[in-house]
């Protein structure tokens, strides 16, 4: 059962926490609309003891550590699940919540999946492509770009066509990054950040009936859709039940089983967390 702790982290262990994510070094990840960092958990340089001391409260016989991802999200993201890294485990997730504007949520739904792929997938019913992103338009509102490989081609050949967004070299070489990081083939996770601190996206899914209480004639809130997930298309969320919506709080913590189907909700402007992917003792 999904649960909420208020208050776990002490408040200059949050901003020890939050400090950490804005430097960019060899772990880090920084994109337009995330910036994230996956530190080793046996590194010592960085603020490791304020997450142990933490964990410790809520899990005092003790865990053990598969994954860390620092984040500060500019976008929402959607149904998924954190199914193990490691063949054949289950495990937790837990969120230690550092801050956010104007509020934020995270929802859970009834629905578990119980397959394996590293670190979770998506559910979708639509098609997918790993070229589709959401960038801040020259009004720095974040608008979705269907295929950033033929935004490049335009930025570098005709620039004057270009009219949501600011065309010069940073952008360029912005795009010409993604490109190049969303090209990579999906790699065993172990491999996938053994140099750097980029996590390949995870897979999408399109086969509901795979999810475990997954209801196909039933139809979703649509006052719920409008309110908390309006940037998931509600087909997507047919069928499916809500468990619990969590709106955060500074300094709280949230754990629920990797196997469950959760999202952010729609109501953020921007939000910094740390996830850890972790089995208690």
């Amino acid at each position: 059962m999904p649960t909420f702790y208020k208050n776990i982290l002490r408040e200059e262990e949050r901003k020890t926490l939050r400090d950490y994510l804005d430097i960019d070094d060899e772990r880090s990840d920084f994109r337009p609309d995330v910036r994230s960092k996956h530190p080793r958990w046996n590194d010592t340089n960085w603020p490791k003891d304020s997450l142990n001391d933490a964990l410790l409260r809520i899990m005092p016989r003790g865990f053990e550590i598969e994954e860390i991802t620092f984040r500060n999200d500019k976008i929402a993201l959607k149904p998924h699940t954190d199914n193990g890294s490691i063949k054949g485990t289950k495990g937790k997730t837990v969120m230690f919540l550092l801050d956010y504007t104007p509020e934020a949520h995270t929802i859970t739904f009834k629905n578990y999946w119980t397959g394996w792929a590293p670190m979770g997938v998506f559910f979708t019913k639509d098609k997918w492509s790993p070229f589709t992103y959401k960038l801040p338009n020259k009004n720095n509102e974040y608008v979705e770009v269907k295929d950033i490989r033929i935004l490049h081609k335009q930025c570098e050949e005709n620039p004057s066509d270009v009219k949501d967004f600011n065309v010069n070299k940073d952008f360029i070489q912005q795009l010409g990054n993604l490109i190049s990081k969303r090209s990579l083939d999906r790699l065993a996770f172990e491999e996938q950040n053994k140099d750097t601190g980029y996590i390949q996206p995870g897979p999408r899914i399109n086969d509901y009936q795979s999810l475990t209480h997954y209801q196909q004639s039933k139809k979703f809130d649509s006052q719920i859709h409008q309110k908390y997930l309006n940037h998931i298309d509600i087909n997507d969320l047919h069928g499916l039940e809500i468990d619990k919506i969590f709106q955060w709080e500074e300094r709280a913590c949230i754990i629920f089983d990797r196997e469950q189907l959760h999202c952010s909700s729609s109501c953020h402007k921007e939000k910094s967390f740390v996830t850890i992917f972790c089995h208690e003792n």
